[in-house]
């Protein structure tokens, strides 16, 4: 059964072609954008691998002589290289090159399997720069360095960005298409979609409920709405099979919904998921395009108490709940087509956003990073403002910043200590091994053992860097969305339960009102 329709295929390609990927010219622009998606550094990692391999053999006189050879081994090496990089078979792949091996001639590609200091670091470095960038790049772009170990680095640095990756990947797009703004009619800031919650159907699975169809109805009329004034949809899923995952409220995962049309009585969405690999329907094959919508694109249903990838209740109750199975989580009708529930939505672009870089030197005890950027994220998007985290970096123990875990803070009427100073800077200039370099209106937060005097968190920055530090030991759930407020220009608030209140301890859904929100977004650090 076809799932797609001629407007959503034409929206798709339209979506391809911002790419410069465009089949009718056989201009493969920058495809994998959107088809490596969140592990784009993964997947380019293996394909710069398996090239310099290639290009080793081809220059060995033995394999130019054995064109035969060349291609048994280049098969080999494809069949091993591109599979889940985790999983990777390193003493199978040395065993190879140690039998292909004639004086010493395979010694370059076995360099190419051998771990270094530097593999993380490489990959982290690829990562940011990438989703850091505020423009599309035309065309796929290599540092050079490639080894099976930054491969698998990348894999273990990319598996939880979905959120990072899609809000960057959506900024990239719009400022090509020239989309700044939505109308109000246009936008959405619902954090929990028509009282959504989780319904435990069997041991194995999870459905959403909606505790009120009239928000869910209002809230897909605002989603084409959205969608023809030139915006997206970020949507918050739920996959329905049962494994660890995210408290409920914090989404599982995160897909982009860029088009709709009606299908058989049904509102359907057109929606590119950052996961690319789950999300390649083969029933998009139409006479005219053999290959289909291809990786990274997925369809969802819109019906009475549903919104998800399901056609109807039998197909959405068909996954496949067996989390050893390669198909975990998918639809059973159909492969590459994984199952999503949706729960939160916003709409895309927003008014303005504020753009952090975190420095994880001490992870945080109680609520986690995600956690704290997650509720700041919310809170600050329902007036229209996005707080954007272009880069994250973990800091490892044993290096010079560690003099700084026991960070002196001051009392802030002087300014920022000499220690909040130094760490500033000392945290701004990492380009090299990092790959961003933050700019004079983006914020470096940096989360360390504990300050002094004792506190939460401090927004006092030096001259030019704004900043935040955090107590890994003491932060709560709202300390880091209570400094981006200070931060941005926000005063103590006298009245219990809001955001700006004098501590944030026992806050639950804390209160920014219109006139707070209307400051942060005359903030010089909330970028329109």
């Amino acid at each position: 059964m076809a799932l797609n329709t001629s407007r959503l295929d034409t929206a798709v390609e339209a979506f391809q072609k911002i790419c410069g990927h465009d089949r009718h010219s056989n201009l493969d622009g920058h495809w994998q954008l959107y088809q490596y998606g969140q592990f784009y550094v993964t997947n380019r990692t293996v394909d710069d691998l398996v090239a310099q391999i290639q290009t080793e053999l081809k220059a060995n006189v033995r394999f130019q002589l054995d064109p035969p050879q060349l291609t048994n081994a280049m098969n080999f090496f494809n069949a091993k290289l591109r599979v889940s990089i985790k999983t990777a078979n390193l003493p199978v792949i040395l065993a190879m090159l140690d039998s292909m091996e004639n004086n010493g001639d395979m010694a370059a590609i076995k360099l190419m399997f051998a771990p270094t200091q530097s593999d993380r670091a490489n990959a982290q470095s690829d990562f940011n720069t990438l989703w850091s960038s505020q423009d599309l790049p035309a065309n796929p772009w290599w540092t050079g360095s490639a080894s099976l170990q930054k491969a698998q680095a990348a894999f273990e640095i990319e598996k939880d960005r979905c959120w990072q990756v899609l809000r960057s990947f959506a900024r990239m797009l719009l400022k090509k298409r020239a989309i700044k703004s939505l109308p109000a009619a246009a936008q959405i800031s619902a954090a929990l979609l028509g009282g959504a919650s989780i319904k435990n159907i069997t041991p194995k699975r999870q459905e959403i409920v909606y505790a009120s169809q009239p928000e869910l109805t209002a809230a897909v009329a605002r989603m084409k709405e959205a969608i023809d004034n030139g915006g997206y949809v970020h949507c918050g899923v739920l996959s329905g099979a049962l494994h660890e995952h995210s408290k409920f409220g914090s989404p599982e995962h995160h897909i982009l919904v860029f088009a709709y049309d009606v299908r058989d009585g049904q509102d359907a969405f057109a929606f590119w998921d950052p996961d690319a690999f789950v999300s390649n329907i083969a029933s998009t094959v139409t006479p005219t395009n053999a290959s289909g919508w291809g990786r990274g694109f997925g369809i969802l249903f819109s019906r009475p108490g549903r919104l998800c990838t399901g056609v109807d209740d039998a197909d959405l109750a068909a996954i496949d709940t067996d989390s050893t199975s390669p198909t975990f989580g998918d639809h059973t009708s159909e492969p590459k087509r994984h199952c999503y529930q949706v729960y939160t939505l916003q709409s895309l672009p927003l008014r303005a956003a504020v753009k952090l870089h975190t420095k994880v030197m001490s992870p945080p005890s109680g609520a986690s990073v995600d956690d704290m950027l997650d509720k700041a994220i919310w809170l600050y998007a329902a007036h229209d403002v996005e707080i954007h985290e272009a880069s994250r970096e973990t800091i490892d123990p044993g290096t010079d910043l560690d003099r700084y875990q026991t960070l002196f803070i001051g009392d802030g009427d002087s300014g920022a200590s000499d220690e909040v100073t130094a760490l500033q800077a000392a945290l701004r200039d990492r380009r090299e091994e990092f790959g961003v370099e933050p700019s004079a209106g983006e914020a470096v937060v940096a989360f360390v053992d504990d300050l002094v005097p004792a506190a939460r968190g401090s927004a006092v920055s030096p001259p030019g860097q704004p900043s935040i530090v955090l107590s890994a030991s003491a932060a709560g759930d709202w300390t880091l969305a209570h400094e981006i407020g200070r931060l941005t220009g926000l005063k103590t608030a006298a009245e219990p339960g809001q955001l700006m209140s004098a501590s944030t301890a026992g806050l639950d859904d804390p209160v920014l009102t219109d006139e707070e929100a209307q400051i942060v977004l005359d903030s010089p650090l909330a970028e329109a």
